[in-house]
């Protein structure tokens, strides 16, 4: 354990010095694979450090799993439902006191096992066929929310990386901490200008490099252990870990925001923190401060203009920019004064191609139309399906829910696009019909009910992706958690509405054309496809839903 780790949770005054591993986990020149096959090196030579941390780990898990099969004994009480999966007092939102413990279990092991934990625990939520309903939404709740460290060394921090003389005040505690870095709120000694400061907490380098190596381990003995399982949870981990290595850059963040702020320039209100370029390292980032309200703390009516408009964001940024912000929690959007929406947080920001835009934006279509064959075709496009279906089965050949021993037993198209279809137009709250049984006994038309909500629509979706041979990219996970939390929050204002209802601005110039900028080549036959698709009374109506005014006030009615 070295001093910077042991500052790292809260101890220790002295200097932080700078992690032997920094200029190894920052450089740009290196692959992901280079850096991890380093860290192998460097940790085989350090096994103590290793068995201390991977004890700590194990242990950790080890509660949480007893505590949940206990809870388990009991009997079995229903969870709350879908929209109250974000914190709430509201009678209908509170779960029984089982479930509300083992998750409160939950959430705060992970916490406490630092920050590469919690971005895995975070990514993990949007996959409740993979860790379970219950422990998904409880994840959804899970807020980092590290206790602070010391404000001195904080600012011994600062001192060290910009000059404290920047700066002719400074708050004594952090206005926000997380797993990452903490926040000050500080005013420029050269024009009085209020500015954010971010700080990087102090020994993460060294906490996510270890934790990188143990749970790159785990997974090396998970693979022996079930030898026949196809399921690359390496690809999880390489996700949420390289993204945090960028995440550790603070200069990268700062790249990263102009980019984006560049590129949604045309959203009128949409704004993102100007940076200040000479206040900038790896460890230390300044930035505008703006005055804001988060989701949360809005009246109703502001809770709808808000979630309106982070709709449309996400929108352009999957079919007009393909500048995608990868941790979109309602925690890193504000409300501002005048009503523009900030997003704050670019750690880490992901690109999306042309021909992803173009095949997205045809899946948008699809699912707002609930056209599930057309859907099918568009991830084809996208490359997420195989040439040959498959279905996960365990060695009786026994379709699984994705998990355990087993191997993949293809199928025919037929079956993969009945299987697929009933399950999106089935109840949500019944289980995914396997394929065979699908065919033979296609779900009822009656039981299509009213329009899914974006959070029911994706369940299924993750759900079908572990059963089936097929996998979301992570530049699509990151805009479903975004939507996601909007969807759900939607759900709760009242009176509610589905967000796939919205009449949102980024599809609608989307179906015109009249994107600044210009759309992807090809894009004009899929928005021609678009404009026949959704309806034009169907556009009125929703409106008119949302405004006293006339229909015709609004572009395309």
């Amino acid at each position: 354990e070295t001093r910077g780790d042991r500052q790292g949770q809260g101890g220790g005054h002295g200097p932080e010095r700078r992690s032997d591993l920094e200029p190894l986990l920052l450089d740009r020149s290196l692959t992901f694979e280079e850096k991890m096959r380093q860290l192998d090196t460097y940790f085989e030579d350090r096994p103590l450090l290793v068995a201390k941390r991977f004890a700590q780990i194990v242990g950790a898990f080890t509660r949480i799993l007893a505590v949940w099969r206990l809870d388990n004994s009991k009997p079995e009480q229903p969870l709350p439902p879908p929209g109250c999966a974000f914190e709430t007092d509201a009678e209908e939102c509170q779960a029984p006191e089982p479930e509300r413990y083992r998750g409160t279990v939950l959430r705060d092991t992970v916490c406490s096992l630092g920050v590469l934990f919690i971005k895995l625990a975070q990514t993990a939520a949007t996959r409740p066929d993979l860790i379970g309903d219950e422990a998904a939404m409880s994840l959804e709740k899970l807020q980092d929310r590290t206790s602070p460290f010391n404000t001195t060394l904080a600012k011994q921090i600062i001192a060290e990386e910009i000059g404290s003389e920047k700066f002719s005040e400074i708050t004594d505690n952090p206005v926000a901490a997380a797993s990452l870095a903490q926040v000050y709120k500080a005013r420029l000694a050269s024009t009085g200008e209020q500015v954010a400061v971010k700080v990087r907490r102090p020994g993460l380098v060294d906490q996510v490099a270890l934790d990188s190596y143990i749970v790159r381990l785990i997974l090396r003995l998970y693979t022996k252990v079930f030898a026949g399982a196809d399921r690359d949870y390496e690809m999880l981990f390489k996700e949420v870990g390289s993204g945090l290595l960028e995440e550790l850059d603070f200069r990268r963040e700062a790249e990263n925001a102009r980019e984006f702020a560049e590129a949604h320039a045309h959203i009128p209100y949409l704004r993102v923190p100007d940076s200040i370029p000479d206040l900038i390292t790896t460890r230390v980032l300044t930035l505008e401060w703006i005055d804001g309200r988060k989701l949360t703390e809005l009246p109703s009516a502001e809770q709808r203009d808000m979630v309106r408009k982070g709709i449309d964001v996400c929108f352009a940024q999957l079919l007009s920019t393909g500048i995608v912000h990868a941790d979109p929690h309602y925690g890193n959007m504000l409300y501002d004064n005048s009503g523009k929406l900030t997003l704050l947080d670019f750690g880490l920001v992901t690109r999306v191609t042309d021909a992803q835009k173009e095949a997205m934006a045809g899946s948008v279509v699809h699912t707002l139309n609930e056209d599930w064959v057309g859907l099918i075709n568009d991830y084809r496009e996208l490359g997420l399906l195989p040439k040959q279906p498959a279905i996960w089965v365990d060695k009786e050949g026994n379709p699984t829910g994705g998990l355990g021993q087993g191997y993949w037993k293809p199928v025919t198209r037929e079956e993969f696009v009945t299987a697929f279809q009933s399950s999106l137009e089935a109840d949500p709250s019944q289980p995914i019909v396997p394929a065979a049984e699908a065919v033979k006994n296609p779900p009822p038309k009656a039981q299509i009910r009213r329009k899914r909500t974006f959070s029911e629509i994706t369940s299924r979706l993750t759900e079908l992706s572990f059963q089936y041979r097929f996998t979301l990219p992570e530049w699509m996970l990151f805009i479903i958690r975004s939507v996601i939390t909007l969807d759900g929050f939607a759900g709760r204002i009242k009176p509610p509405f589905n967000t796939l209802e919205l009449p949102s601005d980024a599809r609608e110039e989307w179906v015109s054309g009249d994107v600044p900028g210009g759309w992807p080549r090809g894009s004009s036959s899929v928005r021609a496809r678009a404009s026949k698709e959704v309806e034009h009374s169907q556009l009125c109506e929703i409106h008119e839903n949302r405004s006293t005014g006339s229909c015709g006030e609004r572009k395309g009615c």
